[in-house]
């Protein structure tokens, strides 16, 4: 799993030094990927059968809500040096890589079910 935090602060810097977005593009998208992970983290603890605690929803839970900060503050970095029309082109980037990384966690269920 791609740690969506790391992928941030990573971002984060290159920024404040100076550096462009599109110089930051992979991290980006790491970080997406790594919230995409969290989620999906989250809703299994959550509809776990098998889980005996709550506690470790509840910490998948507090991650989220980290992405989430995340998320709202990668937003305003890039309105402040991009402008509002590159952050809805970053979360339709975002939501197609949702998308296809839920494609292929059904693709991995199946297969799992077959064998």
């Amino acid at each position: 799993m791609i740690d969506p935090f790391t992928a941030f602060a990573a971002v984060k810097s290159a920024v404040s030094a100076g550096k462009e977005l599109v110089n930051v593009t992979k991290q980006i998208g790491e970080f997406f990927d790594g919230v995409d992970d969290l989620r999906a983290a989250h809703e299994r603890k959550k509809n776990s059968l098998f889980s005996g605690s709550d506690e470790n929803a509840m910490e998948t839970f507090v991650n989220l809500q980290r992405a989430k900060d995340a998320e709202e503050e990668l937003r305003q970095i890039v309105i402040a040096t991009r402008g509002f029309s590159a952050w809805v082109n970053c979360k339709l980037y975002g939501c197609k890589q949702e998308k296809t990384a839920r494609q292929r966690l059904k693709q991995r269920e199946t297969q799992g079910k077959a064998n």
